[in-house]
């Protein structure tokens, strides 16, 4: 599944995997789309705290593609229907090819996300080039995964996956901008995490919006790794399906939309930037 080969690096990333859900899947969030009495998945959020403000970070499209089929969107933080969270009509939206969008949450959306963590600019790489070779993880909601529990809730099925950097020829990757978006090998092989199904889903719909982690360069030592390594390069925006690649809009073109829509943030992002 795009994994990097070698004798030993699948175990070891295997249990780097496992280390990095535990320590990070409670800042993610699932985005779903109510569509008659349905709730369909739509991509995946990620928790961000930036001074006293909150966040949902995703992908634009997971609001405005197809907008007219859906009836209102939520995100879900887990518990029971009762706490799903109304998406708010404030929304923040970056167009292509950056593909972003930011969802503000009040205070009393934020008491219902009890629980989860969110997610500070320390764990955002904000000037980030990608090196040769490198190991990364996704973390997001496949739809054709979603499930319902025996108390008729939303149950989601989560996919981790580690993946390596895309190498191949890119003049037929629609929207690609090379400054903009950083390439990666979509799954395509048995999940080596435990908990979850070991084929790849049928549709990485869903998975839309989700943050991509570099957790280890080549080189680095795999041994004594620590999750507190791992940083968001980016945002996982589109998939190349015939190609086998996923695009994602790098890290810090966040940083524009939140001094774009939120100047009086300026000075707390200096503190992370610099």
């Amino acid at each position: 599944m795009g994994a990097p080969d070698g004798h030993g690096i699948l175990g070891r990333m295997e249990k780097i995997g496992r280390a990095f859900a535990k320590a990070y899947e409670s800042s993610f969030v699932p985005m779903l789309a109510i569509q008659g009495e349905r709730l369909v998945l739509r991509g995946t959020g990620t928790l961000l705290a930036v001074a006293d403000r909150h966040f949902v970070l995703t992908a634009a499209h997971v609001f405005t593609r197809d907008a007219e089929t859906i009836e209102g969107m939520c995100i879900y933080p887990g518990g029971g229907l009762s706490k799903i969270i109304p998406v708010p009509a404030n929304i923040h939206i970056v167009s292509d090819p950056l593909d972003l969008a930011l969802m503000p949450l009040d205070a009393e959306a934020v008491a219902m996300t009890a629980g989860r963590a969110f997610l500070s600019l320390e764990r955002f790489a904000l000037r980030y080039y990608p090196p040769e070779q490198g190991y990364f993880v996704l973390h997001g909601y496949p739809s054709c995964w979603l499930r319902k529990d025996a108390n008729n809730n939303p149950d989601p099925y989560a996919l981790s996956y580690h993946t390596a950097l895309y190498k191949g020829r890119t003049d037929r990757l629609e929207h690609y901008q090379q400054d903009v978006h950083i390439l990666l090998e979509a799954p395509a092989g048995p999940n080596p995490f435990e908990g979850q199904p070991k084929n790849p889903p049928e549709s990485l719909g869903g998975v839309s919006g989700c943050t991509v982690w570099e957790i280890l360069r080549r080189g680095r030592d795999f041994d004594n790794w620590d999750p507190s390594r791992a940083r968001i390069v980016a945002i996982q925006t589109s998939v190349y399906s015939r190609s086998g690649v996923l695009k994602a809009t790098y890290a810090r073109f966040i940083l524009e939309a939140l001094t774009e829509f939120y100047p009086d943030l300026r000075r707390a992002i200096r503190l992370h930037t610099g």
